[in-house]
């Protein structure tokens, strides 16, 4: 595993993410800009836009050195990036399909769903907003070990290796040197494989929520013809997600899709209902769909689109981003 390499400015929500939602779609990669918005009330929903344009996409949403766990020259380090490449690579040609095949009303898309939400919950545990959310959701993974003997090197080197960002980039983030090692521990736990070709921690959790049983998954993909682009911008959160309704029986989340789409997806436990019993109507629809997803493709519904910026502007850290100067419903 290539974990050494010269990567200083890490992204947490990747390049390619950032460029679906990039108000320059005309430029080459590497000058792709997004404009950024500071929140100045999440209560009222209230933002302001940083500077008078938008912001290159090769500094925004990146902390320096922040998968770096052991820095061995000044030029090269040890850090978990291409863990996250594999996931990556593929997110904007999934994101362009899992689109077009609902259009087409092709039903073969579950890979398509269950690769973006991999990378999409991806973002959350590797987001330095949600260490100790991460920490108390997941963290129990950082208490096992690799067996072999190189892994076990790496492992070493997250506790013990050479970080001299690590006093800094703890004090900014506001958790103990203890919880960012045990994070970093955390996400190699849940990435590395068994064995090639074999699934990793991360895709196991993923499919244990696919395949239960009980469980009725709905998904809506929101999307928005180009005459809707004009003042009506989609927002990217600085955590990478949202949670659309609290509900003990519920797992649900918005992601940005890209500057025309948002997702939901929402794991419905059947089973679990304050009553003992699921209404009429959730049995119903749980035994219409085989394999218990449902999906939907809306279009140009403006209303969920205000509500959906209004989520991610209440439950973002600091900064929204967006490809318009102008959020719809804010």
């Amino acid at each position: 595993m290539k974990f050494q390499n010269t990567s200083k400015k890490q992204h947490y929500i990747s390049r390619v993410e950032q460029r679906l939602n990039t108000s320059t779609p005309n430029s080459p990669k590497r000058y792709k800009r997004i404009y950024s918005f500071k929140i100045i009330d999440r209560e009222l929903y209230s933002i302001e836009m940083e500077g008078n344009k938008a912001k290159t996409i090769e500094n925004t949403l990146s902390w320096q050195d922040l998968f770096t766990f052991d820095v061995t020259t000044k030029a090269v380090r040890n850090n978990l990036e291409f863990l996250f490449n594999e996931y990556e690579s593929n997110i904007e040609i999934q994101t362009i399909n899992l689109i077009k095949n609902i259009e087409k009303k092709n039903n073969n898309i579950k890979e398509d769903l269950i690769g973006l939400f991999i990378l999409k919950l991806l973002n959350t545990f590797r987001n330095p907003y949600c260490i100790k959310k991460t920490l108390n959701t997941v963290g129990r993974a950082a208490m096992y070990k690799p067996l072999s003997s190189d892994l076990a090197e790496i492992f070493h080197k997250i506790e013990h290796g050479n970080k001299p960002h690590q006093q800094w980039l703890c004090s900014e983030l506001g958790i103990t040197q203890a919880e960012y090692v045990d994070w970093l521990r955390t996400l190699l736990m849940l990435l590395i494989r068994p064995e090639e070709n074999l699934p990793n921690m991360l895709e196991q959790i993923v499919k244990s929520l696919y395949e239960t049983n009980s469980q009725l998954i709905k998904v809506y993909v929101y999307y928005y013809e180009d005459k809707y682009n004009e003042g009506r911008g989609i927002l990217l959160s600085d955590r990478g997600f949202c949670v659309p309704l609290i509900s003990d029986n519920i797992l649900a989340y918005n992601f940005n899709l890209s500057s025309r789409a948002f997702i939901t997806y929402a794991f419905i436990d059947v089973d679990s209902d304050a009553g003992g019993k699921p209404p009429k109507s959730t049995i119903d629809l749980f035994n219409r769909f085989s394999n218990n997803v449902y999906v939907e493709l809306v279009k140009d519904d403006l209303n969920a689109l205000a509500t959906y910026n209004r989520h991610t502007v209440y439950q973002s850290f600091k900064h929204v981003y967006c490809s318009n100067k102008v959020a719809y419903g804010l």
